[in-house]
């Protein structure tokens, strides 16, 4: 299991430069064209420069240094300012990335005392958990007319409540319908 994050910057709410901007300002400065840089992220030239104007409109500062087409072509190259701009996001990227791997590491670990995958009070720990995938899996190879029993876990936001069995139906059913973000569950509506 590994840790995901996503790092973006805003300005009064709304986006100015992400990953994907940075990756575009990077094939435009290996490339030395919009038009190419834009084809290899797999937008259009007019998406492309839509991203650009956009990014310079609300930092207000020059990225691309552009020279018209023509008989001789055209081309574009980061300014000063868009090198720096990709050089910085970058880095704080690799912060960023190399911080939440420490943290996920240092909170997720297992422990002698709590060899869980999301701590006790969080979660199931690895035994609850492969104790219910081995017992659907077992269940799942009879043949019956009725659908196999799988555990299903409650919880509470303190402790594990404890178990019930239920259908797979059910079960897939009611798992369909939690969702958790940063540790806060939410329930689909029916």
């Amino acid at each position: 299991m590994k840790i995901k994050s996503k790092v973006w910057l805003e300005k009064n709410g709304k986006l100015v430069f992400g990953e994907g901007k940075s990756n575009l300002l990077k094939a435009i400065d290996k490339t030395g064209s919009i038009n190419k840089a834009s084809k290899q992220m797999g937008i259009s030239f007019r998406r492309g420069w839509a991203y650009i104007t956009a990014i310079e409109k609300r930092l207000g500062i020059q990225l691309i240094a552009r020279s018209k087409g023509g008989k001789h072509g055209g081309g574009s190259c980061l300014t000063p300012a868009g090198k720096m701009l990709v050089r910085k996001f970058d880095k704080l990227e690799d912060i960023v990335r190399k911080f939440t791997d420490a943290k996920f590491q240092e909170l997720f670990a297992p422990t002698p005392e709590s060899p869980s995958i999301y701590g006790r009070d969080e979660g199931l720990s690895v035994s609850e958990f492969s104790d219910g995938v081995r017992h659907y899996v077992s269940s799942s190879s009879e043949s019956s007319d009725r659908p196999p029993k799988a555990p299903t876990y409650s919880r509470s936001p303190d402790k594990i409540v404890g178990k019930r069995r239920n259908h797979t139906e059910k079960t897939l059913h009611d798992l369909s319908r939690r969702v958790f973000i940063n540790g806060n569950r939410y329930t689909k509506n029916k």
